[in-house]
């Protein structure tokens, strides 16, 4: 799962939000009306309990809160057991940060 978030920005610089959701569709349709224009998103486990999703985001968002490029705020872990029931995925959502094309 750290390859995932590390592979990002050895292409080119990026941002990205970890986070846990029942619905990766649904999720990515609010992450479209946000005004961070997300590139992508990428659905990194699934599984059908709770508490490994949530050590999963925690352990992850507390690996990467605070470097350059991580958007998490919280330090992960809460979200799961609001979830409903399974599936629980996690997820990265994810901006690349290309400069913008020159003007001729």
């Amino acid at each position: 799962m750290y390859s995932e978030v590390n592979s990002l920005n050895a292409r080119r610089p990026h941002v990205f939000k970890i986070g846990i959701t029942r619905d990766p569709m649904v999720r990515w349709h609010y992450y479209t009306k946000e005004s961070v224009k997300w590139h992508g998103m990428r659905v990194i486990y699934m599984g059908d309990h709770p508490l490994v999703a949530s050590l999963l985001e925690s352990v992850l968002i507390r690996s990467y809160i605070g470097t350059s490029g991580c958007h998490n705020v919280a330090k992960g872990g809460e979200s799961a057991l609001s979830e409903g029931g399974p599936p629980y995925c996690l997820y990265l959502v994810f901006k690349n940060l290309d400069p913008p094309e020159p003007h001729h």
